[in-house]
């Protein structure tokens, strides 16, 4: 049985393949700012581990956001 601690390790691993994919550091995606780029490239990388199956709240840790901002990020991105 995979356990919690697995499945934030897998998501940890995804996230960080994520941020090389796009080539940003893992502190600008973390950051409160919120210019056009970066919230651009959150949406990317919670829409792609979404599309994982990773829950929102496991999204919204690894990217410190709440999880309904994650929700939110990923809704935006289905509808652009």
């Amino acid at each position: 049985m995979v356990g919690y601690d697995d499945v934030y390790e897998m998501i940890v691993i995804d996230f960080q393949e994520a941020l090389k994919k796009y080539n940003i550091s893992i502190e600008k995606i973390r950051s409160r700012r919120r210019e056009k780029i970066l919230v651009d490239l959150r949406q990317r990388i919670a829409s792609d581990l979404k599309a994982k199956g990773y829950s929102f709240p496991m999204i919204g840790d690894v990217m410190n956001r709440h999880h309904t901002s994650v929700i939110h990020l990923v809704k935006e991105r289905l509808i652009s």
